[in-house]
């Protein structure tokens, strides 16, 4: 029992210690305290013991995972003495009790692992799910993107042309125009030599202006 707790114990009873020589009662909330600090303590220790005695039945080169087995069986072999009273080593079963006892926990073992198994699956599936609507999401912004693209590298219709427009073309920042007669390419853009000429706004094109020239079509004269 550490240290603490034997103090905390002697102070209790220097506290209630009568001139008579008698002891007052410990209030249930001490007496409640102190189990529980003792069942820690109890445990701690139980712990502690395991793991040395591990480390003593365990050559130096097992593995970690072989040692962990060893705690695991020397700890659930405590905790069944410190539950039951007992160990493995209980001579009051007979071979019936001890396969019946068997079968209690095959069955209790194979619950365990299909709870497991259904709990996997169950999160599978809500992978699965995650991963359809994501594709999904995926499937429509690329849609959604080549649409974009698409209107943006349309050119105006010539259904929305002045009357006096023959030609149409965009320029090298992307604006568009609508021309009365054929306008020539300069550098970064198609310059009026002569006639009407209007901006159409709201309209871009990516890449390769000096390539939209068009004449109005025959049917839209």
């Amino acid at each position: 029992m550490s240290t603490d707790i034997l103090k905390a114990l002697r102070d209790e009873a220097a506290a209630r210690h009568t001139p008579t020589g008698d002891f007052l009662p410990l209030s249930d909330k001490v007496t409640a305290d102190l189990l529980e600090s003792g069942a820690k303590e109890i445990e701690h220790q139980r712990q502690l013991v395991g793991g040395l005695i591990a480390d003593m039945l365990c050559p130096p080169f097992i593995s970690d995972t072989t040692r962990s087995l060893v705690e695991m069986l020397i700890q659930r072999d405590q905790a069944g003495r410190a539950k039951y009273g007992t160990t493995l080593d209980r001579t009051d079963l007979t071979q019936q009790d001890w396969l019946q006892h068997l079968i209690e926990e095959m069955l209790d073992g194979a619950g365990y692992a299909l709870r497991a198994k259904q709990t996997a699956a169950a999160l599978q599936q809500e992978m699965e799910d995650w991963r359809l609507q994501a594709s999904h999401g995926t499937e429509v912004a690329h849609a959604a993107a080549e649409r974009i693209a698409e209107l943006e590298h349309a050119a105006p219709s010539w259904d929305e042309a002045p009357l006096w427009a023959k030609f149409l073309a965009m320029d090298a920042d992307g604006e568009w125009g609508w021309f009365e007669f054929q306008p020539v390419k300069r550098p970064d853009m198609w310059d009026v030599q002569a006639g009407r000429f209007r901006v159409i706004r709201g309209t871009r094109y990516l890449g390769g202006w000096d390539s939209t020239l068009q004449a109005r079509p025959e049917a839209s004269t």
